[in-house]
């Protein structure tokens, strides 16, 4: 068995964002971790097998863009030479707005447009952005990680050009706010391959959460009921599952029980919670016959 690995490596200032994949070139795992060499070496060392380690720049010569899909159609609403989406686009509670967050030359770029793709415009381009950002539940402003002294910590975007402002002072990334926009959540440090859900008001005072601690590659948050369940990934690196927990009582159920080769990257959920998207990774082999011309 190969038992090689690949490491990409994404450096900002204040994280690190790494993605792994074994010999046949199948995403295994992805996190973030801070830039500290201690941090990175720990990380290394929990990796069997032997190891290649590349790092990612930016390019000027490819594009990544924004689909949608409706009535199955797809339609391109944004398109950027150059740029890198990271952290996934955040509708806006009404459903009017989309805003995402790009690399492209050599800066992180907070970007929001209307539904249907126009009037793209930028909302924030003085930060270091990391991770996914977020709607506040009045659609006046956008939360998002960005770097601060060396670490990610939330900023409030506001919408209407006015400059981001600093949110929560501890480390801090992939925010989800309740819909009644008394609080948000947001993810904590990585210790060892876990990270600890942390919540605060609106005010940024702290907000009683219970318990909840994820392993790596299951930031994302959804609330459910209201706000008052969150929705998560659980599981295995290669293999989670969708879990619930109540946020009044703490108790937890699972909610998918999954097929071992159904790898989730990620999910989200309709508004009325009725419907659930999953991004599933898959490998696929292509074989193509070719006519080729005979002298």
């Amino acid at each position: 068995m190969n038992d090689e690995k690949y490491i990409g490596l994404d450096v900002h200032q204040a994280t690190i964002v790494v993605a792994v994949m074994d010999s046949t070139g199948k995403l295994v795992m992805e996190s973030i971790l801070e830039t500290k060499a201690a941090t990175i070496l720990q990380f290394f060392a929990g990796l069997r097998g032997t190891l290649s380690v590349t790092f990612e720049e930016g390019t000027t010569g490819t594009s990544e863009s924004i689909w949608k899909l409706a009535n199955g159609t797809d339609t391109e609403l944004w398109s950027g030479l150059g740029a890198r989406i990271f952290g996934g686009p955040a509708i806006a509670p009404d459903g009017r707005s989309i805003a995402f967050s790009v690399w492209q030359h050599g800066q992180t770029l907070l970007y929001v447009m209307q539904a249907d793709g126009t009037n793209a415009r930028i909302v924030a381009d003085s930060l270091d952005l990391q991770g996914a950002p977020a709607w506040a539940p009045d659609g006046q402003s956008i939360t998002s990680a960005a770097d601060d002294h060396g670490a990610p910590h939330l900023f409030r975007v506001p919408v209407d050009g006015r400059s981001p402002a600093l949110f929560v002072g501890e480390y801090a990334v992939d925010p989800a706010w309740a819909p009644d926009g008394h609080f948000v959540v947001f993810s904590g440090p990585d210790i060892g391959t876990t990270f600890s859900v942390k919540a605060v008001t609106a005010e940024a005072a702290a907000h009683p959460l219970p318990a909840l601690t994820l392993t790596r590659g299951a930031r994302h948050l959804v609330f459910l009921n209201g706000g008052r369940a969150l929705v998560f990934l659980r599981g295995q690196i290669q293999h989670k599952n969708l879990w619930l927990i109540d946020l009044e009582t703490g108790a937890e159920r699972q909610l998918t029980t999954l097929s071992p080769d159904f790898d989730i990257r990620a999910f989200d959920i309709s508004p009325d919670g009725r419907e659930v998207v999953l991004e599933r990774v898959q490998e696929h082999s292509d074989v193509v016959l070719l006519d080729l011309a005979r002298n």
